[in-house]
């Protein structure tokens, strides 16, 4: 681009993007608003002119924690304990990959469009804690942790963004995109990122 032929079609064969952003929660409450760092790797090849495939994969990890003050245990006759406190924590690791189909302008600023598709990857580490139990309660004192692999569930995806050319083979590119995910449950996430696009071929 600014002005030179050699360097628009340098960019518009094949390229590897790396960038990072944010990425937000965009479900509707009761669901736990979050914002978390994200960092995405994709290649990117034109098909046509105006046509772009870009395949990529992304990674963020969320941690939710939830902390009760002095409560009773309950069994199946009743109450047969009492803890001053407990805590419990959901870390999460989430790893996509994914296919977008994108329509992309041409220009010395390039505007992008589309829609994607994927499949998520959810590692979960669960660990539950209380403090101050009852004598009848000792074993329920400590710390209990459990693990899960889930997935991979379907993502879609709606995207937009501008690229930018700098040199022959480097772009500066940005993005905004919303994501539906849907498994136990529907949940939504936006987010946002930045990063830098390479022309490999």
């Amino acid at each position: 681009m600014f002005g030179f032929a050699a360097t628009a079609d340098a960019q518009d064969r094949v390229g590897l993007t790396l960038a990072a952003g944010a990425i937000v929660n965009a479900t509707p409450p009761p669901a736990e608003d979050f914002a978390e760092p994200l960092y995405l790797f994709s290649v990117q090849k034109v098909m046509k002119r105006y046509f772009v495939l870009d395949g990529e994969v992304n990674y963020w990890a969320h941690a939710s924690r939830f902390d009760q003050g002095p409560h009773n245990i309950n069994g199946p006759s009743g109450v047969i304990g009492r803890v001053e406190g407990s805590t419990e924590i959901s870390d999460n690791n989430y790893w996509t990959l994914g296919l977008n189909f994108l329509v992309r302008s041409t220009g010395t600023v390039r505007v992008f469009g589309g829609v994607g598709t994927g499949f998520v990857m959810q590692d979960e580490t669960y660990s539950q804690q209380s403090f101050g139990c009852s004598a009848s309660l000792q074993q329920l004192c400590g710390k209990h942790e459990q693990h899960y692999d889930r997935g991979p569930f379907p993502l879609f995806r709606v995207l937009g963004g501008v690229e930018v050319p700098v040199t022959s083979r480097v772009a500066i590119v940005g993005s905004a995109r919303y994501e539906d995910m849907s498994w136990e449950g529907t949940s939504r996430n936006a987010s946002a990122i930045a990063g830098v696009r390479f022309a490999v071929k």
